[in-house]
């Protein structure tokens, strides 16, 4: 996507300028509403599933629960459609929802899951790039770049069919392509009630990638629209990719799994965070939600850090980093820093107490990169995962499960080793 440097300075001030990088669009213009609501039909659903179990537990594994979840929100929030997990052995024409209510959406005639196919795209990304497709008396072998090559075109086949159904209706409908399967396809507001509708509607994504036509369509023609006319549709489906890539959704399960398994080892943390929720106080500046959640993302951030390029020879500290050096940018050791966190191995949300402090936001830690280069997502993140933990929190007490192992690793993304197995029951 960003070969190109003037495209990409061209690109980034696009999203820069775009309603995901700034939290209080996202209050505003009811994404926060949307995700909240999308947050509230999957506890509502996990309730059911505790309900019907002889012990009223139910027991998941976190980091993969996450990561649907976490698809499935932005899959709304990028396309206006919802994504659910296919369940095994559901074939065309027997989807198990039934009329309005159906979830399901975007399986590709004949093969995997929408998931499935951005997970094989990713591990491409990060494999070797040999291309190996051969075929020895039938069996046909394939390596991960390979496979991750097909799956990215299913991918955008699918994105492009939502993408021209979202810019020729203002209010979406189900998709009926060759590529998608129509009865296993409904637009994010297709709930039930009216009014429900019209507030699902309401919350509709405003995407930074979405073509002039839906500008136009929706009287939305602004500053920011007119500079989306030199997006392309191919870079605009190249973002929805990016955007809702199997990496973002599982950035985001990372911080949530450790979350729930250093409140798990903390009973009383808990207890506190369900009385303040209760009462909305987390809704209030500097709330201990925000503080615990700091603490989690100091301890785990979810990418452990990035490269960066140096462009002329600079000094740092006394150290010299030569032009043409690539250099390692550790968010993890800076963020467990002995000179600037105080006994900093020691999980203490009450180091976050200081508003000032917190204030700076790119300065409290490096989880998302800082200034100029921090993460794009940043904004857009922190509220999915707290509207998340929040219905997590409100809706269940949980227990980790014995024999697995939680120790860390740190690649891809920063996770327990067994993704953390708990058992779920309704508070």
């Amino acid at each position: 996507l960003f070969s190109d440097g003037e495209k990409h300075n061209r690109l980034r001030q696009l999203l820069l300028e775009s309603d995901f990088a700034h939290t209080d669009r996202l209050v505003e213009k009811k994404y926060v509403h949307l995700i909240r609501m999308i947050v509230e039909n999957f506890t509502e659903a996990m309730s059911l599933k505790v309900k019907v179990k002889s012990t009223n537990k139910l027991e998941i594994n976190v980091y993969d629960t996450m990561k649907t979840l976490c698809g499935d929100l932005l899959a709304g929030i990028f396309l206006g459609f919802k994504i659910k997990e296919k369940n095994k052995g559901n074939v065309k024409g027997n989807c198990k929802c039934k009329g309005k209510s159906c979830n399901c959406i975007a399986v590709v005639e004949g093969t995997e899951h929408f998931q499935d196919l951005q997970s094989k795209f990713w591990r491409a990304s990060t494999s070797s790039g040999i291309k190996l497709n051969v075929s020895f008396f039938g069996v046909s072998l394939k390596s991960a770049y390979a496979k991750g090559e097909v799956a990215k075109w299913q991918i955008l086949d699918i994105l492009k069919s939502i993408d021209k159904k979202r810019v020729s209706e203002t209010e979406p409908t189900s998709i009926s392509t060759t590529t998608l399967k129509a009865e296993n396809s409904s637009p994010i507001n297709s709930d039930s009630g009216s009014d429900s509708k019209a507030k699902l509607h309401e919350a509709q994504c405003r995407c930074p990638f979405v073509s002039m036509s839906e500008s136009k369509s929706e009287g939305n023609l602004n500053a920011s629209s007119e500079k989306m006319m030199g997006m392309t549709e191919e870079e605009r489906l190249n973002h929805y990719l990016m955007f809702s890539s199997s990496l973002v959704a599982k950035s985001i399960a990372s911080v949530i799994t450790s979350f729930m398994l250093e409140i798990a080892r903390r009973p009383e943390i808990l207890d506190k965070l369900k009385r303040e929720i209760r009462s909305n106080a987390e809704n209030a500046n500097n709330s201990y939600l925000d503080r615990v959640i700091l603490e989690v993302e100091r301890l785990y951030p979810p990418i452990i850090g990035c490269c960066r390029y140096s462009k002329k020879d600079v000094q740092i500290r006394g150290k010299s980093i030569p032009s043409g050096c690539n250099v390692w940018c550790s968010f993890l050791t800076s963020n467990r820093d002995p000179e600037h966190f105080s006994d900093p191995l020691a999980f203490r949300p009450d180091r976050w107490n200081n508003e000032t402090v917190r204030k700076k936001d790119d300065l409290v830690h490096f989880s998302f990169g800082a200034f100029s280069r921090s993460c794009l997502g940043k904004p857009l993140a922190k509220v999915v995962v707290r509207e998340m933990i929040a219905g997590m929190i409100l809706n269940f007490d949980w227990q980790t499960l014995p024999n697995q192992n939680l120790e860390y690793r740190w690649l891809p993304v920063v996770r327990p080793v067994d993704g953390l197995n708990i058992s779920l029951s309704k508070c």
